[in-house]
């Protein structure tokens, strides 16, 4: 499926967080179109409309939609990355187990989020890690 290389969908419930996830996006130059939904029927259609580069899932979905939306992306479009975004251990363990290809837990830096996107936005530099370090740097 070829798709634009620079977009992101955000999938959340209207909420602050995702305001202000939409707004931390735009701020990256990396980043193209952003676009979000509410739930997973929403997500589905707009990822096959779309084809975004990376899907961002935030904590305030349900369970089971976090895991519909991973395996319908993934049987979509095995190129798309998925970062998902939780608050507790345990979404973090139903997350990795459904595929995601990056995790962040609550506490997260704003560098680490930003790190983690542009490595999902560059795919041959992408590991598709579990909460990836950030590299460390030469001073």
């Amino acid at each position: 499926m070829a798709g634009n290389d620079t977009s992101i969908l955000i999938v959340s419930r209207p909420s602050r967080v995702r305001d202000s996830l939409r707004a931390l996006l735009q701020a990256m130059p990396q980043v193209g179109d952003i676009s979000y939904v509410n739930n997973h029927t929403a997500a589905l259609e707009m990822f096959i409309k779309q084809c975004p580069a990376v899907v961002l899932l935030t904590p305030n979905l349900p369970r089971n939609e976090v895991r519909t939306i991973l395996k319908q992306i993934t049987a979509a479009d095995s190129q798309v990355h998925s970062l998902v975004l939780v608050d507790t251990s345990r979404r973090q363990q139903m997350a990795r187990a459904a595929g995601a290809d990056s995790i962040l837990l609550s506490g997260f830096s704003m560098m680490k989020f930003f790190i983690t996107i542009e490595e999902l936005l560059i795919p041959s530099k992408s590991t598709k890690g579990i909460e990836q370090a950030p590299p460390q740097r030469v001073l």
